[in-house]
């Protein structure tokens, strides 16, 4: 276990906003596997700041520890925490136990992810991540405070594009 989920964020206390509501029940369904829309290993919570992208994020990764067998992992943190531990890996030359890490915890929710797009070597070590998990069919959970992440020229950009995203407004 890496990082783990802040145990105050659930969904019984997650208030629900007009434009949120639908996004509770999905990301319960995302972990459960229900819902054709939700059965892909990836899935985007987009929307402004205070939306409830964050708490959404960690009630959904507290709700997957609970539906997990004992032996299951789950890590959860923020976009700029995975940044400085790439960029601390790159340094103590050890980037590939750091991704077979990521790559292997069996439920992995990411906030604020499109704080990366500007960070070459965090984004690129992120998209091999996530194209692992991918081919691995392993949950992943992102959030974005953009509604469309708009970055033609980045990978990650391109890999995101193409994943279920859910906005909150």
């Amino acid at each position: 276990m890496l990082f783990l989920p802040q145990r105050q964020l659930t969904f019984a206390n997650f208030q629900c906003r007009p434009g949120s509501v639908r996004a509770r029940g999905a990301c319960a369904g995302f972990v459960l596997g229900e819902g054709t829309a939700y059965r892909e290993p990836v899935l985007i919570l987009a929307g402004p700041p205070g939306s409830g992208k964050t708490h959404l994020l960690h009630a959904t990764a507290n709700f997957s520890k609970t539906h997990q067998d004992e032996d299951s992992t789950s890590s959860t943190l923020t976009a700029l925490r995975l940044a400085e531990e790439v960029h601390r890996a790159l340094e103590f030359r050890d980037l590939p136990i750091w991704m077979n890490r990521f790559a292997a915890e069996d439920f992995l929710a990411i906030d604020d992810v499109d704080h990366l797009l500007h960070d070459s070597t965090a984004s690129d070590f992120l998209l091999k991540v996530l194209q692992i998990r991918s081919s691995k069919r392993r949950k992943t959970l992102l959030t974005s405070g953009l509604s469309t992440i708009r970055s033609p020229a980045c990978q990650l950009n391109a890999f995101l594009n193409h994943q279920t995203a859910l906005r909150l407004t």
